[in-house]
């Protein structure tokens, strides 16, 4: 059985949390005790993770597709060309850049193009601790490639546009490998609460796929183990009435 990535588990809560949006699962899970102080919680462990700060609570309103869109078909070409020019040579920028980064598709993606902006400016900057030593010739490189101003700044906009995330005005230092794992722990433990809560509060099919999970196709105590050590249970769909 796979074992879910740092990423994975990100885009996870990522959909629970903006799940919320929809008041009958907001309805459904502030029946069982959740409160704003929840929700903020799980937006500030999130945000320890990716290093991006989230809106907390977001809009209700949904996101625009068509902005959604542009800003993936940004991160499938950008991170493509940041990734190839900088793998030969500067690897050790490519690595600090992409260091547990990759593409992704649906809301995820703001979080992605967040964070792979805020290290670009870090790399701009020059400015920070543990910068590679080759951030400079890194920029130059991006520079060439097309990666311009112009380019970050209408991906920029478009993230601003969407009011899901927004780049902390003051960063702190990139975290040691133990802080981001005690991090994704408190992160994914906040998910595991929530999430299995949610699965016994609701039952029509449209807000368990909306939350992006289904019901486990073998044992709910099987499936809650595997959840439980980061592994990705197989799943099927699930019939239910409503909230």
């Amino acid at each position: 059985m796979a074992r879910l990535t740092l990423g994975q588990k990100a885009e996870r809560v990522l959909g629970l949390l903006l799940g919320l949006r929809n008041q009958r699962v907001a309805d459904a899970l502030t029946r069982h005790g959740f409160t704003n102080r929840d929700l903020e919680e799980g937006w500030t462990l999130l945000r320890q993770v990716t290093r991006t700060h989230l809106d907390a609570p977001p809009e209700r309103a949904p996101m625009d597709p068509d902005t959604l869109e542009a800003l993936d078909q940004w991160e499938n070409r950008w991170f493509a060309i940041a990734s190839a020019t900088l793998a030969r040579r500067t690897r050790e920028a490519h690595d600090w850049l992409f260091r547990n980064l990759s593409q992704t598709e649906g809301p995820s993606v703001v979080v992605s193009v967040s964070t792979f902006l805020e290290r670009l400016a870090e790399l701009k900057s020059k400015k920070g601790a543990g910068l590679p030593a080759d951030a400079a010739l890194a920029v130059k490189l991006l520079a060439e490639r097309g990666l311009t101003d112009d380019v970050v700044n209408a991906a920029e906009n478009m993230v601003a546009e969407l009011r899901t995330v927004e780049i902390a005005p003051d960063l702190p230092p990139q975290p040691t490998e133990e802080e981001l794992a005690k991090s994704e722990q408190m992160l994914w433990s906040w998910y595991l609460e929530w999430s299995q809560i949610a699965r016994i509060a609701i039952k029509q099919r449209a807000l368990l796929r909306l939350l992006g999970f289904l019901q486990a196709e073998r044992g709910s105590k099987e499936a809650d183990k595997e959840e439980q050590e980061g592994e990705e249970p197989q799943v099927t769909p699930v019939d239910g009435a409503q909230v």
